[in-house]
């Protein structure tokens, strides 16, 4: 029923063999675990709105391990949403609906942790972005419908993707990281842009404020008018950070951008990136601060 939980643990150890965790109802929650190693061999399909297929919040030292295949079509539904400072390891498909509205959309995976500054008249002077979950994705493909998002991290904390894949459709955002780091190892898939809303470009991974971004992705595609990656640094106190290695392959569809960065950042290229035949391209486009060291090679003459 609405606003229900599937399974309640607090303080335990459990994991979950049951074949399917089905919810059409609004605000329902799969699992709900507080302060508890959890490991879910379960399958879970939400379609009712604001829902949560695994609701953990837990300290350090405790683990959350997903193996079962996610399939969220509700409005405004969390696949995963992570609270405290523990660890998170996702080793399945995530199915992610297209969203209806981009400022709320359906999130795969979504872990914050902030703490707003005030000053003396209780005015908020400025966001403090504290340590969190440690998310990582091993196995399976993100599928991120358009408008939603697939990975969302606001923490200190770390995401790492060391293996599978992130398909992000028009309008959406593969991983979104504001704080910490992020490592990219396994592959990026961005489809090509036909929305004609302003700024509304699919990415596969958005990184804001001060984040550091270690892409060692094994094959990075990006679709005609769409992008790579994007750093956003509105914040004059802090810098993002971006490095590659030359680990795999990058196809660039026509009008498309490998990485935009806007404000303080230290970016330095070693892939080597050709234009495979694709015009009107753009490999860096750097402004407002940035600094740009490329060590690699960038061929857009064929």
């Amino acid at each position: 029923g609405e606003n229900s939980n599937g399974i309640f643990l607090k303080d335990a150890v459990f994991t979950s063999n049951v074949d399917d965790i089905i919810s059409t109802k609004e605000g329902a929650k799969g699992l709900l675990a507080l302060n508890s190693n959890l490991t879910t061999n379960s399958k879970i399909n939400l379609s009712g709105d604001n829902s949560i297929g695994i609701y953990s919040d837990a300290n350090s030292g405790k683990t959350v391990v997903n193996n079962g295949e996610l399939t969220l079509s509700g409005k405004q539904t969390l696949g995963v949403f992570l609270k405290g400072t523990h660890t998170f390891e996702n080793n399945a498909n995530i199915n992610i609906a297209n969203s209806s509205d981009s400022t709320k959309p359906t999130i795969g995976i979504y872990t914050a942790n902030t703490q707003d500054v005030k000053d003396g008249s209780g005015n908020v002077i400025a966001t403090n972005i504290l340590n969190s979950t440690d998310i990582k994705h091993s196995f399976g493909i993100i599928e991120v419908g358009e408008k939603s998002i697939g990975i969302y991290s606001k923490t200190s904390s770390n995401v790492e993707m060391t293996g599978g894949k992130v398909h992000v459709k028009d309008q959406g955002i593969g991983i979104y990281k504001e704080g910490g780091k992020l490592t990219v190892n396994g592959e990026l898939d961005i489809d090509k842009h036909v929305a004609t809303t302003k700024d509304s470009e699919p990415v596969g991974v958005y990184a804001v404020n001060g984040t550091e971004v270690v892409d060692q992705a094994s094959k990075i595609t990006v679709g005609e008018r769409s992008y790579g990656f994007i750093l956003n640094n509105t914040d004059p106190n802090k810098t993002n950070v971006y490095t590659n290695t030359n680990a795999g392959p990058v196809s660039l569809g026509n009008d498309s951008v490998f990485l935009y960065s806007n404000g303080k950042a230290n970016i330095t290229n070693n892939r080597t990136i050709n234009s495979n035949n694709s015009d009107h391209l753009i490999g860096f486009y750097v402004k407002n601060g940035g600094e740009l060291l490329n060590n690699g090679i960038i061929d857009f003459s064929t």
